[in-house]
């Protein structure tokens, strides 16, 4: 009888391991889906975007996640037949904790992408080492290296294309143009500045700006909004922020929102605990009546 219970012990941890690695997984995929705005998150979202007129990520990643971890839950923890509910109506023991396990593995899935992100945010590029001088009007030759930099050319102010990135108490807006040599009309684009929150009074273009490049930094979002305007953004493609706060910001508003999924579904596992050891008592209740 011991053993039996042990081995059903050793059987259910090992499901709930393989169930937190597959939700891991999951939440990591259409986490760097969502960065790069791309497959079924971008799929899902524009078409959010064209049925209600906005989307909203957050959402958008929560229900996908829930929707492709559905498969492992049914698959790691289907009931067995024999399950059956109690005369009194109460939901078996096994039951409650089939659901407490998925919960936990769910937190777990949201908290390994959320140290992924803050990982990862680690590793961007600072302001710190040498600064290198970028003159569009010449030949590059190689690719320029991410970091401190001085980026000198034509910015075409009439492709200035605004993005949001709200958090629960606070709302940032950034605004991005292309920078291209000057008297260049090529629809291909591998430069981008971000502006200024100011009204630009000098809308002649030429401009010299200091700021930190990011390889590959432009929201997803926008890199699909030029492409609909008729320009390709170039592979890799280049920006150059103005504060090192910006470009961190997306990973930081990504960390809180999975750290909040996280805690929030840990605090779900926590009252399903609870209600489990209510219903063994009662179990043991209706068993000696």
């Amino acid at each position: 009888m011991m053993m039996n219970r042990s081995r059903q012990r050793r059987g259910e941890l090992a499901k709930f391991t393989v169930f937190s690695i597959w939700i891991a997984v999951v939440s990591i995929v259409l986490l760097w889906e969502a960065s790069h705005y791309t497959g079924v998150m971008a799929v899902f979202s524009e078409w959010q975007y064209n049925a209600i007129g906005r989307h909203y990520p957050t959402f958008n990643y929560v229900l996908l996640v829930f929707l492709c971890g559905l498969p492992g839950f049914l698959l790691f923890f289907r009931p067995r037949k024999r399950s059956s509910v109690s005369r009194d109506g109460f939901v078996t023991v096994r039951s409650a904790k089939i659901f407490m396990r998925a919960i936990f593995g769910v937190a777990v899935g949201l908290a390994i992408a959320c140290l992924v992100v803050l990982v990862a945010s680690l590793f961007l590029p600072n302001g710190s080492g040498p600064v290198q001088q970028i003159a569009l009007s010449q030949s590059l030759g190689a690719l320029p290296h991410e970091g401190q930099t001085v980026l000198s050319g034509q910015i075409i102010y009439e492709r200035t294309a605004g993005f949001d990135e709200d958090l629960i108490v606070t709302r940032r807006n950034s605004r991005y143009a292309p920078i291209v040599p000057p008297g260049d009309q090529a629809k291909d684009l591998q430069f981008f500045v971000q502006l200024p929150p100011v009204n630009d009074a000098d809308r002649s273009g030429m401009a010299s700006m200091t700021g930190i490049l990011k390889q590959n930094g432009l929201p997803g979002a926008l890199v699909r909004l030029f492409r609909y305007a008729g320009y390709r953004v170039e592979n890799p493609h280049f920006v150059l922020f103005a504060d090192a706060a910006t470009m961190r910001w997306p990973y930081l508003l990504t960390a809180f929102q999975l750290g909040f999924g996280a805690l929030l579904a840990a605090v779900v596992g926590l009252l399903q605990r609870r209600r489990v050891s209510r219903l063994r008592v009662a179990r043991k209740s209706f068993q000696t009546s």
